[in-house]
């Protein structure tokens, strides 16, 4: 008889009825421990199947989630940016009451000449136009 086993047992000539039971008894069980191992293989792929598809679905779900983020991110980026943005807006606001004064007291001095200048802030070539932004010179 040739056995499924990758060795051969050599049995004395007394215990063949003995050894016979044995190796039946340890094929019954090899084929046994094969059947289970071909279980939890297909219930290894299974749970590998289904880990795949769970994967996926939350692989779905996470851009939503990664997309509230940023819109939190952008919202508090906002918030941010207006702090700053505010404060130099009325910044600027003064800044251009400031300078329209000074091109007002500029146009004033012009139209009544410089005090404490030769006769009245006029040199040999007139009155002197003043500005806030000179002309670049040659």
């Amino acid at each position: 008889r040739t056995s499924p086993l990758p060795f051969t047992l050599t049995v004395q000539p007394g215990c063949q009825a003995c050894s016979e039971d044995s190796i039946s008894s340890y094929e019954a069980q090899i084929t046994s421990l094969k059947q289970e191992r071909q279980q939890q293989q297909q219930d290894c792929e299974e749970k590998e199947r289904e880990l795949g598809r769970l994967k996926q679905l939350l692989s779905r779900a996470h851009p939503l989630d990664s997309l509230e983020k940023q819109m939190e991110k952008a919202h508090e980026d906002s918030e941010k940016l207006r702090e700053i943005v505010l404060p130099m807006e009325q910044e600027i606001e003064e800044l251009k009451a400031k300078l329209l004064r000074a091109e007002e007291l500029i146009q004033e001095i012009q139209v009544r000449g410089w005090p404490g200048g030769a006769e009245g802030g006029r040199g040999a070539a007139g009155p002197r136009p003043l500005s806030l932004f000179p002309a670049p010179s040659p």
